[in-house]
């Protein structure tokens, strides 16, 4: 786990972290990382993993303001 978050906060990694949250609550996260393809010259994004705390999910909690 703790190299996971390491990853996260280093430049030279393509791991990346984003969080939402309201009113200092954290309601949901997504990994993503951009690699190279086979069938694309510009990189792409992979999104690794995408968190929702239930109670908020389908409410947009993910949309940018």
């Amino acid at each position: 786990m703790q190299t996971t978050w390491k990853r996260f906060f280093d430049p030279a990694e393509a791991m990346h972290c984003l969080v939402a949250e309201r009113d200092g609550r954290l309601l949901g996260l997504a990994h993503y990382m951009f690699h190279r393809s086979m069938i694309a010259i510009e990189n792409v994004c992979y999104l690794q993993d995408l968190f929702t705390v239930q109670e908020v999910r389908g409410q947009g909690v993910g949309r940018v303001t």
